[in-house]
């Protein structure tokens, strides 16, 4: 009986310490979980603004004008923080080229009011190569008509808007050689975005407020990686001529020398001059 009792002790004790640092688990696991989000998202407004400046197309997402039916069409664009010389009014907000025969203009035009999605990605975000992983954004906002008096900020913009795509020198308003006549420059202004950073295990997914869209500022890249100049090997010393084998000793002058018992030949000869 005695032994049943302290099993049954030992049971409730051990149920009850098991218990208690559960909830404590639970609560810690839910207070990282917090902790991630608010670590996330606050470095999501900076990327997704470096991602809008890296970025050379948008979709346009609108309500086609017959169907009544979301439809999306490329168009072309830089960030206002590509050009710094012209006056926008928001930081970060995109700017649009549209021509006024395009789609995306008339169902924009023909809308009753003014806000539309912009679709944005960066192609080639480092460190992602699969497309699930790389970040990606809707953004909300409304388009406003760019009216450029100043000369100078339409050849500043244009100059902005070609280094950037190349091909659309003969389109650009106001340039001498442009064949379409018809396209504007719109800025679009943010006012909320939907961010995916990427897989939801190590990357923010939700929604992002305007003001800390244009508050944030896009991250501070490295300066590109310079190759060292290539090191000078150090002067070698002139390598000397191979060793030449040694020159056979000089001939004595005068006639040869002989021993006592070594025959003279001039002895010889004289003798056989005289006899013959």
């Amino acid at each position: 009986m005695l032994l049943y009792n302290f099993v049954s002790v030992a049971v409730w004790c051990s149920a009850l310490v098991s218990a208690l640092p559960h909830h404590k688990c639970k609560d810690a696991a839910e207070n990282v979980h917090h902790e991630k989000d608010k670590d996330t998202y606050k470095y999501a407004p900076h990327i997704a603004r470096e991602i809008v400046k890296g970025s050379n197309i948008v979709h346009v997402n609108s309500l086609d004008r017959h169907s009544n039916l979301p439809v999306s069409f490329i168009e072309y664009d830089i960030s206002s923080d590509s050009c710094r010389d012209v006056s926008f009014n928001e930081n970060g907000n995109p700017v649009l080229l549209l021509s006024k025969m395009s789609s995306s203009y008339k169902n924009w035009k023909h809308s009753d009011n003014d806000e539309i999605t912009i679709s944005v990605e960066h192609e080639h975000f480092p460190r992602r190569d699969r497309t699930l992983e790389r970040p990606r954004m809707i953004l909300y906002g409304k388009l406003l008509e760019l009216e450029l008096d100043d000369k100078k900020e339409l050849r500043t913009l244009n100059k902005c808007f070609k280094k950037q795509h190349r091909d659309a020198g003969t389109w650009l308003p106001g340039e001498k050689h442009s064949v379409v006549n018809d396209t504007v420059y719109f800025e679009f202004n943010v006012t909320s975005l939907y961010f995916i950073g990427g897989f939801g295990d190590h990357a923010y997914i939700g929604n992002i407020t305007g003001e800390d869209y244009h508050s944030a500022h896009p991250p501070h890249k490295k300066p590109p990686h310079k190759r060292p100049p290539f090191p000078v090997p150090p002067e070698r010393p002139p390598i000397p001529p191979p060793h030449s084998p040694p020159s056979p000793p000089k001939p004595p002058h005068g006639p040869p020398k002989f021993g006592e018992n070594t025959w003279n030949i001039w002895e010889l000869l004289r003798d056989f001059m005289e006899h013959y």
